[in-house]
């Protein structure tokens, strides 16, 4: 996953999420960039601008509808998922906080989408509630989540497992703290146990 893996690894599994997703997710929205940013001008005047909580806060308009950091996560997005009003919208450049915050807003879409990722991916993007956002669905978004997704679940499975040479020569298979906690997780949903580990 790269730089963030501790973070991410964290977040995650704080969330209950894989951490495969969120690494996914840093990937196509920042590209590991926790400086990065996004002035969205429609949002703020379909969302931000009507919005007379969101106006009367003191960071103004255009900062509200940029979203910061890792996760590319939006202020009012956020602020949903426990980040303080009294908080300025660039403490999200905060890597921890970024990803602890995304890995709770992805969490939510998944619950939305009822487990489906590509859905709560589009969710996640398009920060609408709607059980499919069309626009995410048909366009490059989804093919570069696949893609990212892909790779981000090879190297946590590869990072779940070490081989090292036992007493008589053979590999022996271990799994670390975080590599049990997953696979334990991944065992109880393919078992049907739905709670969390």
């Amino acid at each position: 996953m790269g730089a963030w893996d501790a973070l991410i690894q964290s977040a995650a599994m704080e969330a209950g999420i894989d951490p495969s997703i969120l690494a996914a997710v840093v990937a196509i929205e920042s590209k590991g960039n926790p400086r990065a940013t996004r002035y969205e001008p429609a949002y703020q005047r379909r969302y931000v601008e009507p919005n007379s909580a969101l106006m009367a806060l003191p960071w103004g308009a255009r900062r509200i509808a940029t979203s910061y950091g890792l996760g590319q996560m939006m202020y009012p997005t956020a602020l949903e998922v426990g980040l303080p009003s009294t908080t300025a919208p660039e403490a999200l450049f905060d890597p921890a906080l970024n990803l602890r915050l995304s890995a709770r807003y992805l969490a939510k879409c998944l619950r939305r989408s009822s487990g489906n990722v590509e859905d709560a991916i589009s969710r996640y993007n398009s920060g609408q509630p709607l059980s499919k956002a069309p626009a995410y669905t048909r366009g490059e978004h989804l093919p570069r989540f696949r893609a990212a997704w892909a790779r981000a679940r090879g190297q946590v499975l590869s990072s779940l497992v070490s081989f090292t040479p036992s007493t008589v020569g053979l590999p022996v298979t271990i799994l670390t703290g975080v590599g049990l906690v997953f696979m334990v997780g991944i065992l109880r949903r393919i078992l049907g146990d739905e709670r969390n580990p």
